[in-house]
């Protein structure tokens, strides 16, 4: 049952990750050894990942990541075992009107192979994030979606801090007792989703002046070769985040001005708190507006930085993946069939249609129903929305034409 927490007006669902962590290692998937990222060798089954050709493109525990968290981490093999985590988030409607959105946070493990993440039974939830309403401004409603992110992942810092103790059986040998370390590998989801993860300003809205979440690049110079990508200076950005909230009231550094420099009898401030009080605005300041013209990133106390992530000391600025779906089905490819039907008036479209349809409508093959479907023209109704089938089978009808 999830666990209902209350944050500013909002109620946030989420589960004990421990559980759900225990629940999918009970699962039946880690009865095959062929189903994950383990030595074959009994005497070698805890201990580093060895990977073989076929596994340095594919699998997650092949990387360099791994084995890098892996030397970091684990200091005896016969009593720990990293179990690397895998995120991933996505708005999603609850009613067919999509009035009710939430973003399921999952989870699944990096020692599972690719094509067992691929079923949807290897992940778990860790929570739902309820959709925030606009505030005054755009840094209150992101901070408050943080803060529910942040109660969702309550209960994984402890789990990091001080590693549980759980029972592991691959396969059918016995099982065996192991501290299990548990790092972030990365995250991955939709732009919009990423983008608020990380605390930049959204690039679908025009306000991101850099091409990438964890690139310097300016939007205006990615498609340079000769440029070679810079990452975000994580440190950096901290520092100037935490200059921002130094105007705060309730702020440190405002409590030491005041205990300093103490009220007058009538309750005002004297001229050299009044001073040291402008002094830390401006300071504070022009370390949001750096923040946000140099990095496009929004001052915010982000809920993954407590969050350990291995040897990526970069963070969440670092973890954000771009998902393959969103990416090339309903980025990629949609962006090249806009472009190419983009010319063509309705009737061409029409008689386009009809011309690539007669070429294979009229063939009889056995391997037809596992292709996409393809709409070109609008329907009978208003509805412009596409599945990503349809945009895929519009691809192929471009390709067919070619």
């Amino acid at each position: 049952m999830p666990i209902i927490s209350q944050v500013g007006n909002l109620q946030v669902p989420h589960f004990d990750i421990l559980s759900q962590i225990c629940n999918l290692l009970g699962s039946f998937v880690f009865n095959d050894l062929n189903n994950l990222c383990v030595n074959l060798d009994p005497e070698q089954r805890y201990q580093v990942f060895t990977a073989t050709d076929d596994d340095k493109f594919v699998e997650m525990c092949a990387q360099k990541w791994y084995k890098q968290t892996y030397a970091e981490f684990v200091n005896d093999p016969q009593k720990q075992f990293l179990l690397p985590l895998i995120f991933y988030i996505d708005e999603t409607g609850t009613d067919v009107f999509q009035r009710y959105p939430l973003e399921p946070l999952m989870f699944t493990f990096g020692i599972l192979r690719n094509f067992i993440r691929e079923r949807s039974s290897s992940w778990r939830h860790a929570g739902f994030i309820p959709k925030v309403a606009k505030a005054k401004s755009a840094i209150e409603s992101l901070q408050l979606y943080h803060d529910c992110m942040a109660m969702v992942l309550s209960t994984l810092k402890p789990l990091q801090d001080d590693p549980p103790l759980e029972w592991l059986q691959f396969g059918d040998e016995p099982p065996v007792q192991k501290e299990l370390i548990l790092q972030v590998c990365f995250l991955m989801g939709d732009q919009k989703s990423q983008d608020n993860i990380v605390g930049r300003k959204l690039n679908n809205s025009g306000w991101a002046g850099r091409s990438h979440r964890g690139c310097m690049c300016s939007g205006p110079s990615s498609s340079d070769p000769c440029l070679r990508c810079q990452p975000v200076p994580i440190k950096v950005v901290h520092k100037l985040r935490d200059i921002s909230f130094t105007s705060n009231n309730d702020s440190p550094l405002m409590e030491v001005i005041t205990a300093k420099f103490p009220l007058t009898p009538l309750g005002r401030l004297t001229k050299k708190a009044k001073a040291a009080h402008d002094f830390v605005k401006r300071r504070a300041g022009l370390a949001c507006e750096i923040l946000g013209e140099v990095f496009t990133m929004h001052p915010l106390r982000n809920a993954w930085n407590p969050i350990g992530f291995g040897a990526n000391k970069n963070g969440i600025s670092s973890a954000t993946l771009d998902d393959p779906m969103h990416f090339n089905e309903s980025g990629l490819f949609d962006g090249v069939t806009k472009a190419f039907y983009g010319c063509f008036t309705e009737e061409e479209l029409k008689t386009f249609e009809e011309t690539t349809r007669s070429l294979y409508q009229n063939s009889r093959s056995s391997v037809r129903s596992e292709y996409p479907k393809s709409r070109i023209i609008k329907g009978f109704t208003s509805c412009t929305l596409k599945t990503a089938n349809e945009t895929i089978g519009s691809l192929v009808s471009v390709a067919l034409t070619v």
